[in-house]
């Protein structure tokens, strides 16, 4: 049964109700593909309630109106981060802070924002010291978010944020992504390596970058 008059908005509403592959899958944007005015606003209603709880509804929003979603975002930023005795809650939250920073940072250099990039890599959670190096770009990568990377090559130990971190600094520096690049690999097993004089050594090569 159809819960609106609208295809569109139903196929919306039912996506939240969902727990099969299509919400594994998450949002795209062919959810907002030719909406009119008005199931635009029914969209944006219904996404803004409470989105700053689901990384489903911040991502909606910015499929939706980028530049509004980007305003809403700061918003939300603005404000300090929930505070939970449960672990899983903390986890939720800053996944969904940092989302929201991820797209204010790669649309708008704002400063304010940009600064609060590094707290993630301290994360007590491991999926979210991940994300906080899958989330950087040239555009947001100042030298504090830079530094930060940095700490978590020489001080992680949980294999997935170690590997993001490093992936992320070769990107910056330039590293291409070719697998047959012995050079590239070395310097891969270096920064990976549990003896602090090679992870210096792979640093000082990654810094200089790819020969020219």
């Amino acid at each position: 049964m159809a819960l609106t008059d609208s295809p569109k908005l139903d196929r919306l509403y039912k996506f939240f109700n969902t727990y099969g592959r299509e919400r594994l899958d998450g949002l795209d944007r062919s959810f907002f593909r030719d909406m009119s005015p008005d199931e635009s606003a029914g969209a944006w209603d219904f996404l803004s309630l409470r989105f700053a709880e689901s990384v489903d509804k911040i991502t909606g929003l910015y499929l939706l109106d980028e530049g509004r979603a980007i305003e809403r975002f700061k918003q939300a930023l603005d404000s300090p981060m929930p505070l939970s005795e449960y672990p899983a809650a903390r986890s939720a939250d800053e996944i969904n802070r940092l989302l929201m920073l991820r797209y204010v940072t790669n649309s708008d250099v704002d400063p304010r924002y940009i600064a609060m990039l590094p707290e993630f890599a301290r994360s007590e959670f491991e999926e979210v010291r991940a994300q906080f190096a899958q989330s950087l770009s040239i555009r947001n990568a100042t030298t504090e978010v830079v530094t930060a990377l940095k700490e978590m090559v020489y001080s992680e130990s949980k294999r997935l944020p170690l590997a993001s971190a490093i992936f992320a600094l070769k990107n910056l520096y330039g590293w291409s992504y070719d697998p047959s690049d012995s050079r590239r690999r070395s310097i891969y097993m270096l920064l990976q390596s549990t003896d602090p004089e090679e992870k210096r050594a792979g640093m000082s090569l990654l810094e200089k970058g790819p020969p020219k």
